[in-house]
């Protein structure tokens, strides 16, 4: 079947849809603007990953491809986006976390 390529098509989806609800944000201050802004650089990083790479991956999942076209995918995965995912991912981190310590939001970080 197609399942594995469904369930990238889902994130896909998802991340579409937040692109564009967090591009439709009106924000009021210099935090939001940057905490707004990092947003979309991190989903506009997550996106073509999903739309090639994982899309590539699942592809070889319901084709029943060899172990090491999978793995060699999910190296290039780490090593060419990861790092700067992280990263990206990190700065809206520690600037969400700061907004909604500045505007006494109560959130739970997972800790």
């Amino acid at each position: 079947g197609n399942e594995a390529q469904q369930s990238v098509d889902i994130k896909i989806q998802t991340v579409e849809k937040a692109l564009k609800d967090i591009n439709e944000l009106h924000v009021s201050d210099d935090d939001a603007k940057a905490l707004k802004e990092q947003s979309i650089a991190l989903f506009e990083k997550v996106l073509p990953v999903y739309k090639n790479e994982y899309s590539a991956y699942a592809k070889l999942c319901d084709t029943k491809g060899s172990a090491d076209q999978k793995q060699a995918l999910l190296e290039k995965i780490q090593k060419d986006y990861m790092p700067e995912i992280d990263k990206t991912f990190d700065e809206v981190y520690v600037l969400g976390k700061a907004y909604a310590e500045k505007h006494n939001l109560n959130v739970n970080w997972g800790n």
